[in-house]
């Protein structure tokens, strides 16, 4: 399996666990263009801090590598990593290949 589809999976079940918490019918099966943090988006700055937070606990859990999601390089850039699943399995994808 490759990369992105194992991260992908990381990311989708780490959004339906969430959801027991945020309980958004956007959630229950998100897709890659589902959006997360931007307008109309699903997950207000509260929910998106904890899903930052588990899903850099559970791509550790995988990948055994530790990955900083929200920092000066994140916020930086033009288009939002945290903006649609598929936005957010490709940052993480470029951490993880950074990191090796």
């Amino acid at each position: 399996m490759s990369m992105t589809k194992e991260i992908t999976i990381v990311v989708t079940e780490t959004l339906i666990e969430n959801n027991v918490e945020i309980r958004s019918p956007l959630l229950v099966s998100p897709g890659p263009e589902t959006v997360l943090f931007w307008k109309d988006g699903t997950l207000d700055s509260l929910e998106l801090v904890k899903l930052i937070s588990d899903l850099e606990e559970n791509i550790y859990r995988k990948f055994g590598k530790q990955i900083t999601l929200a920092d000066e390089k994140a916020m930086s850039q033009r288009i939002s990593p945290f903006r649609t699943v598929k936005s957010l399995v490709n940052y993480i994808h470029k951490l993880l290949t950074e990191a090796q």
